[in-house]
């Protein structure tokens, strides 16, 4: 349909969405030169939208999107000056979207992304300040979405991300005691969210993995040892545990060192 009607916008983008569902397939097979290819061809038509239309935001939040898929994809092929160089662009979107509507939560949340990916990749290269300062933007966003939807899940679970994120880069530091209050917190967080839904695997594996990031910066080994177990047992016995959980399982189950 796009070749069809070329100035069909509508039919243009949803060319552009079919081109970045199979890029995703290709990036969960394995295929990553044709991955790259197909967010590409994505992204040369989310560019000619966004150029064609500056004030249409959900171009520009298209446009955004498309950079940060071909980053991660960078990102896991070892290219992390083009890495950097994407998700740049992502973020220059991102703020100026968030800027023009300070109400707008997913504008929001788009830029406290935004600034976890640069600080992700800000760590893999050892520039331990500058990940600090992303991540403590990301937090600041994550704190006030969380506080202004108390209820809302998915804000808990980024600011617990958030909180994790700086507990990893404070231990990495040498701030222990910064960690552990960091850690505490996602802690907290993830706690009441596996509370709330007991059911779900991925919220109980969250809280074993901060639970186990804790006991190894803390004076609490066996608690948090018997609280893994605990947690993930029921899972275990219906099979459903990811290597991950079997690992942090394996951990609560050894002998505490020392």
């Amino acid at each position: 349909m796009a070749a069809g009607e070329p100035g069909n916008t509508t039919y243009a983008r949803d060319l552009s969405v079919s081109y970045n569902k199979l890029a995703d397939l290709a990036v969960a097979t394995g295929q990553g030169a044709e991955a790259e290819r197909l967010f590409r061809q994505a992204l040369t038509i989310a560019e000619g939208l966004a150029a064609g239309e500056p004030g249409n935001t959900t171009y520009a939040r298209d446009l955004s999107v498309s950079y940060n898929k071909l980053a991660d994809l960078a990102v896991a092929t070892g290219q992390g000056a083009e890495a950097e160089r994407l998700f740049r662009q992502a973020l220059t979107i991102a703020e100026g979207l968030a800027a023009g509507e300070p109400g707008n939560t997913t504008y929001a949340r788009d830029l406290s992304v935004s600034y976890n990916k640069l600080a992700d990749l800000a760590v893999a290269t050892g520039q331990g300040a500058e990940a600090e300062r992303l991540f403590r933007q990301a937090l600041t966003i994550a704190e006030g979405l969380a506080a202004g939807e108390p209820g809302n899940t998915t804000y808990a679970r980024d600011l617990s991300i958030s909180y994790e994120r700086l507990a990893v880069l404070d231990l990495s530091a040498g701030r222990v005691s910064e960690a552990r209050e960091q850690f505490r917190r996602a802690v907290g967080i993830r706690r009441r969210l596996y509370r709330q839904e007991p059911r779900r695997i991925d919220l109980a594996e969250e809280l074993a993995v901060t639970l186990y990031l804790l006991a190894d910066s803390a004076d609490e080994d066996l608690e948090m040892r018997q609280e893994v177990d605990a947690v993930l047992a029921p899972f275990e016995r219906l099979g459903v545990v990811t290597a991950k959980g079997v690992a942090v399982l394996r951990w609560a189950r050894s002998e505490p060192s020392g």
